[in-house]
Parts: structure tokens; C-alpha cells; sequence
């Protein structure tokens, strides 16, 4: 899942030191579709999903 809105890359950061490794997902920076060799491992997608809905 992306986000709807696209932040200033200085907002990300202070939402992903606020919030954490589930921000960081849900604003596409550590997802499973960040990285071509990231496609493959199903616990970081699975991760994304679970963060998602949190």
C-alpha cells in the first residue's frame, strides 16, 4: 500500500522518528517494493500488511 499524499521528504522523517518502522513502511521507504530483491521475502510483505491495518 502507498500513500495517497506525498510528504517533504523533512516530514517523513519526523513521522517516521515519531511513529517508527510502521510509518517508514507506509510511506514506502522499507516495504517489500522498495528494493527489486525486497519482491521476494514474504515476511517483509507480510510486515507491510500487518502494519497496514494497525
Amino acid at each position: 500500500m502507498r500513500p495517497m499524499e506525498s510528504y517533504p521528504p523533512e516530514i517523513e522523517e519526523q513521522l517516521i522518528v515519531e511513529h517508527g518502522d510502521g510509518m517508514a513502511q507506509l510511506l514506502g521507504r522499507h516495504d517489500f517494493l522498495a528494493k527489486p530483491e525486497g519482491k521476494s521475502d514474504l515476511q517483509r510483505f507480510y510486515n507491510a500488511i500487518a502494519n497496514s491495518r494497525a
